[in-house]
């Protein structure tokens, strides 16, 4: 009789002990939850400029990036599939008129493959960096014009305007990297498409500007599923037995090289088995969080 008091007192020791170490657990994923939150930006939207918006797209298109390489990849090669899925093609607008013009614009884009590789490549940096800057320059030995993409994210071109509603250029400027020179490209040489842009505006703006933040909080909140899956794919054995006697015995005969169990192997004995697993709000919280990110990325 004084045995069982002795080793009920034992046991209600050993679940308030237990009921500590949870609640010391707990504290510790909160507080380092909260330093977590203190070491993010306190800006909502990190990339406010047009120079770390640009790079920060062409990072996670290249795959460089911590976090949304995925969905910024899937997503500029699907618009740009759906831009110049055929590349482009020249038609005359008034049939058996301009016929030599038209073989002219057509050797033109064969040349420099605009109905192909290039022609896609230059819908890929139209999402990329929201406009399109393209040098001309004559070929004497094709007797055409030879087409050259420059890129704002290596050379951050400067484009002049003759007006102040940024309609006519005057020309664009740039210096190459770790050149002083200037190098200078005339209007008459130059094609300079902006898009997303307002009406008066001096530069193109990308599709995905402003969405980056959430491309990111949905890799996370993947990555966090995933570790929460991981958790409930090993749920916790537990035996409920009338006495820390009969659960140190059954422990130590479980343990015992003879015996092997495992879960799923037939169990017998004088305890109540049971699994003991995380609760289900959390991953519903997360899946919440990516169907809400996605919505806004998907514009619905």
């Amino acid at each position: 009789m004084f045995g069982n008091r002795k080793l009920k007192k034992k046991v209600s020791e050993l679940e308030l002990a237990l009921r500590k170490a949870q609640e010391y657990i707990t504290d510790i994923l909160t507080y380092k939850a909260g330093e977590k939150a203190q070491t993010l930006s306190s800006s909502a939207n990190p990339y406010d400029t047009r120079e770390k918006l640009v790079s920060e797209l062409v990072k996670k298109y290249k795959g460089y990036a911590q976090y949304g390489n995925q969905l910024i990849q899937r997503i500029v090669d699907t618009r740009a599939s759906f831009t110049m899925a055929g590349g482009l093609k020249a038609v005359s607008k008034y049939p058996n008129q301009s016929q030599r013009e038209l073989e002219f614009i057509r050797d033109l884009i064969e040349i420099n493959e605009l109905d192909g590789q290039f022609g896609q490549q230059l819908a890929v940096e139209k999402e990329l960096e929201g406009q399109v800057l393209l040098a001309l320059d004559w070929e004497p030995e094709l007797e055409n014009v030879v087409v050259k993409f420059i890129s704002w994210n290596d050379t951050h071109y400067t484009v002049h305007y003759q007006d102040d509603f940024y309609h006519r250029i005057e020309r664009i400027s740039y210096r190459l990297s770790g050149s002083e020179e200037e190098i200078e490209i005339p209007s008459e040489r130059a094609v300079f498409i902006k898009f997303n842009a307002r009406t008066n505006s001096r530069e193109g703006v990308p599709t995905l500007s402003g969405l980056l933040v959430e491309a990111e909080d949905i890799d996370r909140a993947l990555r966090d599923w995933r570790k929460l899956n991981q958790y409930f794919a090993s749920p916790t054995p537990y035996f409920r037995t009338a006495d820390l006697a009969e659960a140190r015995e059954l422990y130590e005969q479980l343990l015992s090289p003879g015996i092997n169990w495992r879960i799923g192997k037939v169990f017998a004995g004088p305890a109540e088995f049971s699994l003991v697993e995380m609760g289900s709000s959390g991953a519903q919280s997360i899946r919440e969080e990516i169907e809400t990110k996605l919505k806004i990325l998907s514009g619905g």
